[in-house]
């Protein structure tokens, strides 16, 4: 159960990620740097290799990081919704 947030703040000041998340979110993070980079130039010699880095790291990132999304049992989660700052 959500605890109930009295401050006017929109987002939470602590963070709600375990650290396989986080991993997720570094990868899909250095994924769109690396396409970014490519599309500048870099690795010009190399662009497949890059396309399959750029796009590895995104789509491996993403996969890590709703792993946790895809284990759920189907419906809506609409928990804590109506104690969250935003939507209060």
């Amino acid at each position: 159960m959500a605890r109930y947030d009295a401050s006017f703040q929109l987002t939470s000041p602590t963070s709600h990620f375990d650290a396989t998340e986080r991993v997720g979110l570094a990868m899909v993070g250095l994924g769109a740097l690396a396409l970014m980079a490519a599309f500048f130039g870099a690795g010009a010699g190399v662009p497949l290799a890059m396309l399959l880095l750029s796009f590895g790291l995104l789509g491996g990132g993403a996969l890590i990081y709703f792993r946790r999304h895809l284990r759920k049992p189907a419906g809506i989660d609409n928990d804590g919704m109506w104690l969250s700052g935003a939507t209060a």
